[in-house]
Order: C-alpha cells, then structure tokens, then sequence
C-alpha cells in the first residue's frame, strides 16, 4: 500500500525539500499551500506528480476542515503530517503589537496543534502515523526580538512531548528545530554573519528534509517524542565559549 503524506507549508523552502525528499522514498505527497499555486504545481511536478496539491490556511478552523475533508475524500488514510507552515513578525517586545503577537502564535502553534487534533482521528483508526513538528532552536534557546516566534515554537516542543506521550505505542510524534536555514524567509539576513556555527554555514533545506525522511520512514520506527536540533553546532559551539 502506498503511504501518504501531508506537508503544511510544501511549496517552498524547507517544506519542498521536504516534499522532494519524502516523494524520494516513495511516499505519494499532499502538498498544502496558501496563496502560491504556481510554486505548488512545481514542487509536485519535481515530485513526478504523484500526489495533489491543497490549498488551506492552516491557520483557521475553516482551512483546517477543508484539508482534513479532502485527505479523507481522496485518500481515506494518512500516514505522515509534517507540520512546517510558519511565519515571523519579528519585533522587539517593547515595540510588538497584538496583531504581531497574535498572528505568529495563531499560525505556528495554535493552528498546528488543531490541524494535528483534526488529523488523529484518521491515525488512531490505522493504529499507525508519524507526526513530525518543524519547531526551531528559537523555541529551546530563545531570541532578541523573536518574543512571538520563541513562544510559540517553545509550546511546539512540549506539544510534541506531550503527544508523543498520549499516542504510544502506535503514533510516533517528533519535532526538528532547525537553526538558521537558507530559504526566502531569511533571504534579507546576513547570512554569513549570522551562520557563525563549527560548520561553518547556514543549513539548506535538504539538510532538515534528510531528517525528515529518516524519522517517517522505517529509520524512525524506534524514536518518539524527541527534539532533534539540526544547527551546525551553533548554541553547543555558544555553550562551550561561555564557559572559557
């Protein structure tokens, strides 16, 4: 039987590697996007077509419903989410409006977590899933003028625990909190700069859709409610210097 796959946010950046990755291993991919349709039909085109593309915000309960109604109409089953549409609004907290605050935690935790609540039921009846979170090493160590953003990826990560513990022995849940990553989100940083870990670079999306792969497929059989930081050694290489 071939195994399904929904990834939220698929259309660009590290949610496409991931589609490209997953699609690799032989999984026939749902590609979620929520405005750019173009970049949707690319990424499935890269993925040899085989799957479909869904528009939703997943960000609202509307959005929401319409995605889980369509996975069950054309699918019937679910055998991996992959949690990684997100945004920023990024501020200092003195400085950061409610709406800022507000959309940010709507969008990376609220939303995922309906979203995750709204698939289960699909995955409880197989008595088998994944469920992989795209946190971020924001939400473990925190950081000046992400106040939003910190919070609402550190909630992502208890989540994650929390339901890793709830859906044993049948669902495994697990989250990758990338460091800096090369997408369009960060294309104004300096990344140079910024990417100043023991490797010597800011990561590509293939490096979090190559954990991705491992953790859905039988690799990741084992392995649950574990917080997988992918930053080139950046908060370690931080850790040590403070100690010196």
């Amino acid at each position: 039987m071939e195994k399904i796959a929904l990834i939220t946010g698929g259309s660009r950046g590290i949610g496409r590697a991931i589609c490209l990755e997953l699609a690799q291993a032989g999984y026939k991919i749902i590609v979620n996007y929520l405005s750019n349709a173009k970049a949707a039909e690319q990424t499935l085109a890269e993925c040899n077509n085989n799957g479909i593309i869904l528009q939703a915000d997943v960000s609202s309960s509307d959005g929401i419903n319409k995605l889980v109604s369509e996975i069950q109409n054309n699918f019937g089953r679910l055998d991996v989410l992959v949690n990684n549409a997100g945004i920023t609004r990024d501020n200092l907290l003195i400085r950061m409006s409610q709406q800022e605050w507000n959309e940010v935690i709507q969008t990376n935790f609220a939303g995922i977590m309906e979203l995750t609540e709204a698939i289960l039921p699909i995955m409880q009846a197989q008595q088998s899933g994944k469920i992989i979170n795209i946190a971020s090493t924001v939400g473990v160590h925190g950081n000046a003028g992400q106040t939003n953003y910190a919070a609402a990826k550190a909630a992502l990560i208890s989540y994650t625990k929390i339901k890793a513990r709830e859906l044993m022995p049948f669902i495994q849940v697990n989250a990758i909190a990338p460091g800096l990553v090369k997408t369009d989100m960060t294309a104004d940083f300096n990344l140079a700069e910024l990417s100043k870990t023991k490797l010597g670079r800011a990561a590509e999306p293939q490096d979090i859709a190559a954990c991705v792969k491992w953790l859905a497929t039988a690799s990741g059989n084992y392995i649950t409610g574990q917080i997988i930081e992918i930053d080139g050694g950046l908060f370690l290489w931080s850790d040590i210097k403070a100690l010196v």
